[in-house]
């Protein structure tokens, strides 16, 4: 527990305020992501006191967590060139946290964060010279993906460890719902907008089951493992 919060207080803290040097959608992305990675604190927490759930149980305490990662990947929506690029790392690699769903934790955030040095590549390509803020911001967020992986991988190598002797995980009492972000989009020339809902493909009116979510997600995860040189919004 102590090893994550250090993550969150030292490396997060410094994306955090790199993204806000940057503003518009990237500042507000990087709440989300701070978000996430309160989620998985809270379920750190849990692990300690209660005893492992059973898996329908731990999927619902999941939905939060799965939620947060349908509005950071719908933040790439409607973006422009390096900015998208920028939204779109965020949005494929922050699947990185789903390692508290997996048995295989630590190999799991070792191949994602890998993954996600390749693509970075394309945002370091653009920005190198001309945009060096947006350099140390992507930096900032690398050193988050390689700090998770070191606390993953000596703390947590194979996901979550339940209380043993605990009592069973009580569920949420307040009912999860998703967040369905908007986004102002143009109509025409005279710059009249409207309110579109964002990424269609990860609408989740479109899905009736929450907890089909949950499950599109841990689908996602296992695909990422044996595709790992496809992207994830490739395979979205």
């Amino acid at each position: 527990m102590v090893a994550f919060e250090q993550i969150i207080a030292n490396s997060l803290k410094n994306y955090i305020a790199c993204s806000r040097k940057l503003g518009g959608n990237i500042q507000s992305q990087s709440l989300c992501v701070q978000n996430a990675f309160g989620f998985v604190r809270d379920l750190i927490e849990l692990s300690n006191i209660y005893s492992k759930p059973t898996e329908v149980d731990m999927d619902i305490h999941l939905k939060p967590l799965h939620y947060k990662m349908i509005e950071i990947a719908n933040f790439r929506v409607g973006a422009m060139s390096v900015r998208k690029c920028q939204l779109s790392t965020i949005a494929d690699s922050v699947l990185i946290l789903n390692w508290v769903g997996s048995s295989s934790a630590s190999q799991y955030v070792k191949e994602l964060k890998d993954s996600t040095w390749l693509n970075a590549n394309k945002v370091f390509q653009y920005c190198r010279e001309s945009l060096p803020e947006h350099v140390e911001w992507l930096r900032s967020w690398l050193s988050c993906l390689d700090e998770l992986c070191v606390v993953v991988g000596e703390h947590f190598p194979y996901g979550l460890k339940w209380n043993k002797n605990g009592p069973k995980l009580p569920l949420p009492t307040v009912e999860i719902r998703p967040i369905q972000p908007l986004q102002e989009v143009r109509t025409n020339t005279h710059e009249r907008t409207s309110k579109k809902a964002l990424h269609p493909k990860l609408s989740v009116q479109s899905q009736p089951d929450p907890v089909d979510v949950t499950k599109l997600f841990a689908e996602l995860a296992n695909a990422h493992k044996n595709l790992r040189h496809i992207s994830v919004s490739d395979i979205l």
